[in-house]
């Protein structure tokens, strides 16, 4: 087998795509397994990995292949984005870019190799955005309203950032550069609140339904509160799909993300019993005593996204809710 790790050494794409297979495929008794593994490891370390990586995406048909190169981009992107140059950086995020856009409006394109490049992709923002890069968010927004797959996929690529933001910031992100792309969400929240209140009003789509309130999951959780409060959106949720048993669950996530929001102001906390009294009337007329059990085995999602609406509600504003009752 070829010598893969030694830099500045040419590889046989053929091989590398072999090898690729071998590993990927996930066969341990493949009697090549172990010598491939090592090679692709040692490969992977190679300083001019990244060069082979739009070779692996584009000019080969093995599905492993182009994983594999989206893994050294997104390694590259992770850890070694400071020392690259202006001239690649801007080659790779137009790479990048152009094949997203692509992928996402393409039918058979592997799930797990979309959610990779969207993965390189928000990596790309976290570095870059706002300062270096101050449009990728809105062209995001902005190209989201062109075609439904596309539409789907830019409200998860920004369901991603905000995932990383808010959930594991601290972990990856130093609090000066926390703070910088915080703000910068916070600039383009009308916008985004825009998307999603115009794809909930204005398509029946499931598929792009449920992008959307996936998606708005994860933007809650830094949507500036008068967003959710004081427009109309809040109660279509909770008028419109709660009572639909497709999109339940994912409406009941989204309360309880609000009901977990720090610090909302009080002027807000008196929705809640009214929002309370709207999840008992949807649920009684999807839930009965008659089917909790097979809703239990058939729907787990929508019990565990009630349990935790339920607890977050209650456990902030339970006072509340009993006080409007007396």
């Amino acid at each position: 087998m070829q010598n893969l790790g030694q830099v500045g050494v040419n590889v046989d794409l053929s091989i590398l795509e072999q090898t690729c297979d071998i590993v990927m495929g996930g066969d341990g008794t493949n009697p090549n397994f172990d010598q491939a593994n090592k090679s692709l490891m040692e490969f992977q370390n190679r300083d001019d990995a990244w060069i082979y990586a739009p070779k692996l995406i584009d000019n080969t048909t093995s599905i492993a292949a182009k994983f594999f190169g989206l893994q050294i981009l997104h390694n590259l992107v992770k850890i070694k984005w400071a020392i690259m140059d202006q001239e690649q950086k801007e080659s790779i995020k137009n790479f990048v870019c152009q094949h997203v856009f692509n992928w996402s409006q393409q039918e058979g394109v592997v799930n797990y190799v979309l959610n990779q490049i969207d993965a390189v992709l928000v990596e790309l923002i976290l570095k870059e955005w706002p300062q270096e890069w101050p449009s990728i968010v809105n062209d995001l927004i902005s190209s989201a309203t062109t075609e439904p797959r596309t539409c789907q996929n830019n409200l998860k690529v920004i369901a991603m950032l905000s995932h990383q933001v808010v959930d594991f910031g601290s972990q990856e992100m130093t609090s000066t550069r926390i703070l910088q792309v915080s703000a910068a969400l916070n600039g383009i929240a009308p916008d985004v609140f825009q998307l999603v209140e115009q794809v909930l009003s204005g398509t029946n789509d499931s598929q792009v339904i449920i992008s959307s309130l996936e998606a708005f999951r994860y933007i809650v959780k830094w949507l500036d509160s008068h967003f959710i409060f004081e427009t109309e959106l809040l109660g279509a949720l909770c008028n419109s799909f709660l009572i639909n048993p497709q999109y339940q669950s994912y409406v009941l996530s989204i309360i309880g993300e609000i009901a977990s929001k720090p610090n909302i102001p009080d002027r807000y906390t008196q929705i809640f019993p009214g929002i309370f009294d709207l999840i008992v009337t949807a649920l009684r007329q999807t839930i009965s005593d008659s089917n909790i059990v097979d809703l239990a085995f058939e729907s787990p999602e929508t019990i565990k996204s009630l349990t935790f609406t339920l607890s977050s509600i209650l456990s902030a504003y339970g006072s509340v809710i009993e006080q409007s009752k007396q």
